[in-house]
């Protein structure tokens, strides 16, 4: 998981995630999350930069619902992307809970059903 605070710079996390998503360009399937202190509700120049920075090296969103809820601010902050991964295998749950300001983030991913083979031997 990732977690960055609030007030770091936002322009020196985007150059060092974007060097650090590099390293996943595999076939393998990754999960990146974390609290990332981004709301990416909001349409400003560096949550667009952000996710355009995701989606390059074909992150896909999971959570896209409100995940802090203060006062009068709703915000995702708390995100789970996902890369090579059957999109219809996955099920993203945000869980309201008031334990803490932050819901929490799950994924469950449904691998499937091993499938196996069974042969019979048949003496005549």
């Amino acid at each position: 998981g990732i977690y960055r605070l609030l007030n770091d710079d936002i322009d020196d996390f985007l150059s060092h995630f974007n060097l650090y998503l590099s390293a996943f360009d595999s076939k393998h399937g990754v999960i990146i999350c974390g609290d990332f202190n981004i709301n990416i509700l909001n349409n400003n120049i560096k949550t667009v930069e952000y996710l355009n920075i995701l989606a390059s090296h074909c992150f896909l969103s999971c959570i896209n619902g409100y995940t802090r809820v203060v006062n009068n601010s709703a915000t995702c902050i708390d995100h789970i992307f996902v890369k090579n991964f059957e999109i219809d295998n996955l099920n993203p749950i945000i869980l309201k809970c008031d334990i803490t300001d932050h819901f929490a983030t799950i994924i469950n991913i449904d691998y499937g059903k091993i499938k196996t083979t069974h042969t019979k031997n048949i003496l005549k």
